[in-house]
């Protein structure tokens, strides 16, 4: 498969998200698509597998498939495949007669996907995300392709099945094409690298293929960007210099010729030559500078910053007490189990004073089920607390702007406020006006945590709150959250986030809710 002089245009915003790009799919490439939200990673993906983007987009340039089947894991689910089952999912796009039984077992058990869990007669909408992202996985590995396209395949996955995906990617001996923001995925999975970047004020396309793992593209491209800013910071130095002295000269002359005596009318012709001979020096010096080596663009970080004199409780207060007999899910909602599934039971959970807490465990175990009693009861309190929901518009109104979605009034001085921290996430002013629904996952998640720095909570309660954000914006977000004085209760599979910003790790099982040891904590 390959792209030649391939474009992408956007007619609504008049601009390019990519531009003349090129580059070829070998056997054994295992091609990372990265780049920041909103780049049109997942657009370029869409485009590759072949579907029909209407007028969104105006595509030119040549795309050949070279006759290989895809298959494509998408990033989310519409709708109306959330509503369906996983065996008309599955039927769907697999006809009975091509399952491969023994490789569909096989799957199951390294997945660790309960093949009763997908007849219980329930939607993909019910089942966990993780759940969901192992259903996808074992549904394009069922269907044998020629090539792999995967869009955010580590989304939700618990630590089991991160390494489950890690192996697959690793070792397959078709290609894949993935769009990943998991930085240690990209670290032990990309073989080759295409980064999509939008540089300037104008939002010039720029793509960059290159056949090295990810660690040594990020370390090459950081000092390629370094050595050709020093190198135009010198010029433009050594330029600077030359054009004061040329000044000085000028200046000099200037002054000369102010008060050269008239008897010496030989003196005042050689000051005037030499002042022309000066003039024309610095037109030539004018054509110089617009020659000079300019200084190299970049895709600017986002800037986050929550506010540091926040209204805290204190360390001895009681923030949480929590006790659940039993943690079911689907209460009413299947046959099979009127009362829920049991997922765990007899949980405790104590807080006092502020902790950065995350809650882990297998998928489909209740974390993000727990998650919403923990905000529940959090919210009954006096406590002022900001949720992340894992599934975004369990909060967000799809029809929304982004403007509308951070505004707590309709005033105008607020109203610009919000533009500018807007910017200062790196929304493009067309991009503040749309509706939520249109926009990338992770320009999602940085609406949220904006939502979280307007509100001034003294805790935050996030469930995935990285899972979106690209390697640029990640760890900006981890910065923030480190330096974040109040308290954090969190479901993550994020292993930089969990390094980086909890102090303590709770897993959950069966049995209930169970505090790791430093010594287990720092093997995630």
């Amino acid at each position: 498969m390959y792209l030649k002089n391939f474009s992408v245009y956007l007619p609504e915003a008049d601009r390019y998200l990519l531009q003349n790009l090129s580059f070829s799919l070998l056997p054994h490439d295992k091609l990372a698509l990265i780049g920041e939200e909103g780049n049109g990673k997942s657009t370029l993906l869409r485009l590759i597998q072949g579907q029909d983007l209407g007028a969104y987009v105006q595509v030119s340039g040549e795309l050949n498939r070279e006759g290989a089947y895809l298959a494509y894991l998408p990033q989310s689910l519409g709708a109306g495949e959330l509503a369906k089952s996983p065996q008309t999912y599955l039927w769907g796009h697999l006809p009975h007669s091509d399952l491969d039984y023994g490789l569909y077992y096989r799957l199951l058990d390294q997945l660790q996907l309960d093949e009763d869990r997908l007849q219980e007669g329930i939607s993909l909408g019910q089942l966990s995300g993780g759940e969901r992202i192992k259903f996808l996985l074992l549904l394009v590995q069922l269907q044998g392709p020629d090539i792999y396209l995967l869009d955010e395949p580590s989304n939700d996955l618990d630590f089991e099945g991160l390494e489950v995906l890690e192996n697959f990617i690793q070792e397959t001996d078709k290609p894949v094409l993935f769009v990943s923001h998991d930085e240690v995925l990209l670290e032990n999975c990309a073989n080759a690298i295409l980064h999509v970047e939008h540089l300037g004020p104008d939002l010039v396309p720029r793509q960059t293929f290159v056949r090295i793992p990810y660690r040594e593209y990020r370390d090459q491209h950081l000092q390629q960007y370094q050595k050709e800013m020093q190198i135009a910071k010198k010029d433009q130095s050594q330029f600077a210099a030359k054009v004061r002295r040329q000044q000085e000269i000028f200046e000099r002359v200037q002054h000369d010729l102010r008060n050269v005596s008239r008897a010496d009318p030989e003196a005042g012709k050689n000051l005037k030559d030499k002042m022309r001979s000066v003039k024309a020096q610095e037109k030539r010096y004018a054509k110089e500078e617009d020659q000079l080596r300019k200084k190299p663009l970049k895709e600017r970080p986002i800037r986050l910053d929550f506010v540091q004199n926040l209204d805290l409780p204190h360390s001895t207060k009681e923030i949480l007490d929590l006790h659940v007999p039993e943690l079911r899910v689907g209460a009413g909602l299947q046959a099979k189990h009127p009362q829920g599934r049991l997922l765990s039971r007899d949980l405790d959970l104590h807080i006092r004073g502020l902790e950065k807490i995350c809650l882990v465990g297998p998928n489909g175990c209740g974390k993000t089920t727990l998650l919403r009693m923990i905000a529940q009861e959090l919210r009954q309190g006096d406590l002022s607390i900001a949720y992340m929901p894992q599934n975004y518009f369990e909060e967000m109104d799809p029809a929304q702007t982004p403007i509308a979605f951070l505004s707590r009034s309709a005033e105008k001085s607020e109203h610009t406020a919000v533009r500018t921290f807007l910017g200062s996430l790196e929304f493009r002013p067309e991009e503040m006006f749309l509706p939520l629904g249109q926009l990338s996952g992770g320009q999602l998640a940085k609406l949220y945590m904006a939502k979280m720095v307007f509100s001034e909570a003294s805790y935050l309660v996030l469930d995935e709150p990285t899972r979106n954000l690209s390697p640029l914006s990640a760890p900006r977000v981890r910065e923030a959250l480190a330096a974040y004085p109040g308290g954090i209760i969190a479901v993550s599979h994020d292993r930089k986030f969990i390094r980086e910003v909890i102090d303590k790790v709770y897993r959950l099982d069966p049995s209930g809710l169970h505090l790791l040891s430093p010594a287990a904590q720092a093997e995630i």
